[in-house]
């Protein structure tokens, strides 16, 4: 079926090798799609498990990837973007023996197709608005305007409702990892790694500090001589 397929090509995806070869360690391989932090458990629901993945998709009616329907992955023109679709072309020809083509599309087209849902595959990103994990199960509910899938599941829509009703922040979280759990079981999305950005920081400046959601105020932030070891500096 479509699920099993899905999650076929999810399993047939190197992530160690992507962030290491193709965004050269800007980023973190991720075991999910939203990212731990924040009182959330992200369940692990993404792996690297070819065997498993040929598995799945013979079950799903294409033993070593035979009868499997010719697809397109769908990128914008951005070089890392196109590169980052011949490694996963790839790695389901080589683990599946799936072969997919590529489409690479300037950005207008790229959104208008993306937002129409006229693809097979599409390149995506997403990053959370506010500092919780709903800003990023919220996505693939049915009433969202940035789920540009199709997908949607009533017991995914109840879980959603549920963690919205309750105050017990525990409880809370808990409902929200078995949302998105049953999404990674279904796959409508292969998520690939977790960005993380680098900064060159002068030994000058004060009071900037890594932050989840990236968001620094200027006021809190000086410049001052260096620190000298065992000495602080006054800005």
């Amino acid at each position: 079926d479509d699920a099993r397929g899905r999650r076929a090509l999810s399993l047939a995806v190197d992530r160690e090798t992507l962030v290491r070869d193709v965004v050269c360690g800007g980023g973190q391989p991720c075991f999910g799609f939203t990212p731990d932090g924040a009182g959330y458990k992200t369940p692990h629901g993404v792996e690297f498990n070819p065997e498993k993945a040929r598995a799945l998709l013979a079950q799903a009616g294409f033993p070593g990837g035979k009868g499997f329907p010719r697809l397109e992955l769908m990128t914008t023109s951005r070089e890392v973007q196109k590169t980052m679709a011949e490694a996963i072309q790839g790695m389901w020809k080589r683990h599946l023996g799936v072969h997919v083509d590529i489409r690479s599309c300037e950005w207008t087209a790229y959104k208008f197709a993306q937002n129409s849902m006229q693809y097979d595959f599409s390149s995506s990103s997403w990053s959370g608005d506010y500092l919780d994990p709903s800003s990023f199960l919220d996505l693939w509910s049915s009433a969202s305007g940035n789920n540009n899938t199709g997908w949607s599941r009533p017991e995914y829509e109840r879980l959603l409702a549920e963690s919205r009703a309750t105050g017990d922040q525990e409880k809370r979280m808990a409902l929200l990892a078995r949302a998105e759990a049953l999404m990674l079981s279904e796959s409508p999305v292969i998520p690939l790694y977790w960005a993380r950005r680098s900064y060159l920081k002068s030994p000058e400046v004060r009071g900037w500090h890594p932050l989840l959601l990236d968001n620094h105020l200027f006021e809190d932030i000086s410049l001052g001589a260096p620190r000298e070891q065992g000495k602080e500096a006054a800005p």
